[in-house]
């Protein structure tokens, strides 16, 4: 009697697991089917790695962000995308959409609310979800890349994509950084200051500024 319990559990349990990857496969294809029938463009990232970040690589690297994406060369951004969080690996692979823009050749910066922008030169976005990889200058997405999001730019209230910072390190973020000098961060996120995430605003955060000061993004 154990033995054909066991069997029947062993049975239900390889079938619900059947059906699962069924309904979760169903899903990501309807969801690319539908993004190429109405025309839409999305993109996902692969990755965007922070600078400083306490920890193995890929548990520590997740941080606030939007995208821009601009006429090859220009500063101007022909569409944002909304104020989103990146996954500790550095990756965001929901698809962020875009619905003013038609397929062609772009640039595409990220901005966060800790650093300076870093552009894309140049990326094709097709029809469907295109990946982005921040951390290769030519955006192979095959492999992560040794280029980081450079910390500093924390001056502005709030994190919406016109509040995170002017985009230059300078004074003015180096004296919001002394104000929450010495502050406690047990959640590592309070504080925008606190660059590496670990549990408080102290000279490790003040250096990564240092390092990039004068320096303005993409």
């Amino acid at each position: 009697m154990n033995r054909k319990r066991i069997v029947v559990t062993s049975f239900l349990v390889l079938t619900y697991a059947f059906l699962a990857g069924v309904i979760v496969y169903a899903y990501s294809a309807d969801f690319l089917v539908n993004l190429n029938v109405t025309g839409q463009i999305g993109v996902n990232v692969k990755w965007a790695v922070p600078e400083g970040r306490v920890g193995a690589s890929g548990t520590n690297w997740d941080t606030v962000f939007f995208l821009a994406v601009h006429n090859p060369g220009s500063s101007a951004a022909l569409e944002t995308s909304d104020v989103t969080t990146t996954a500790v690996d550095g990756t965001h692979l929901n698809p962020i959409l875009f619905s003013s823009i038609s397929q062609g050749t772009y640039d595409v910066t990220i901005k966060t609310n800790q650093h300076l922008s870093r552009r894309l030169s140049n990326v094709l976005l097709g029809e469907g979800l295109n990946t982005l990889n921040f951390t290769m200058a030519n955006n192979d997405t095959s492999t992560i890349g040794p280029i980081q999001l450079l910390a500093g730019d924390i001056n502005g209230a709030g994190n919406s994509n016109t509040t995170m910072g002017d985009n230059v390190v300078n004074s003015v973020d180096l004296s919001d950084l002394l104000n929450d000098l010495d502050a406690n961060d047990p959640t590592a996120h309070a504080y925008r200051a606190n660059f590496n995430q670990d549990s408080v605003v102290n000279a490790v955060d003040l250096s990564l500024m240092i390092n990039n000061l004068d320096k303005t993004g993409e």
